[in-house]
């Protein structure tokens, strides 16, 4: 996929005014938003697992992670972190993955923006490609849906496509705007966070949810 924003020595980030210029070296020490929209701090543990999901990626790649635990979205350029916002998740995520239609969990995997939009219930909403594979696949054994739903499923993933939204494992999950509290599934931030990411995320923006 070709991304406009990124080129050959750096990334260009825009968003609440400014338009910065990043490099490798550069990135860890410069944020897309004010200060006050960022969080300064890091969990250990977030550390550790971010970094890991950092590893994998390509050194030029723009890339989301969302910890379910502290309830935190990281915007990262390779492996480092570029900003750090807070995040409100689905209401029941603490009991484990996202199952079926309803059960206002936040599921956990990876992602990738299919969608954008810009006329959201929530502001400005970023769609993501829930169910995958893995879901699709644990869906049939689970007979929330059919051998031939889970095939398109997974040949719409292949095709970096979205899937469908409208089966018993659920769908419209997405990166939104304010709702206020926990959400039915959805990863929720402020709109000052949706206006950093709305220049610099487009579909085909890995996302890693754990």
């Amino acid at each position: 996929m070709k991304r406009k924003k990124i080129v050959k020595t750096g990334v260009i980030l825009m968003g609440a005014g400014a338009l910065w210029a990043f490099s490798a070296k550069q990135v860890q020490a410069r944020t897309i938003c004010p200060p006050q929209i960022s969080i300064p701090m890091v969990t250990p543990y977030d550390e550790v697992m971010v970094g890991r999901i950092c590893a994998e990626r390509g050194e030029d790649e723009l890339h989301i992670v969302v910890s379910l635990k502290t309830r935190t979205l990281f915007l990262c350029y390779g492996s480092q972190i570029i900003d750090k916002f807070i995040a409100q998740v689905g209401m029941n995520s603490a009991e484990g993955d996202k199952r079926h239609q309803g059960d206002k969990r936040t599921p956990r995997g990876e992602y990738y923006v299919c969608l954008k939009n810009g006329n959201s219930r929530y502001y400005r909403a970023l769609g993501l490609s829930y169910p995958n594979e893995k879901d699709a696949e644990r869906g049939y054994e689970a007979g929330l849906i059919s051998q031939a739903k889970r095939d398109e499923i997974i040949r719409t993933i292949n095709q970096g496509g979205m899937p469908d939204w409208s089966t018993a494992l659920g769908g419209y999950i997405e990166i939104h705007g304010e709702k206020g509290g926990p959400t039915d599934g959805c990863i929720a931030v402020g709109n000052p966070v949706m206006d950093c990411l709305w220049p610099v995320v487009e579909p085909g923006c890995k996302v890693q949810i754990y």
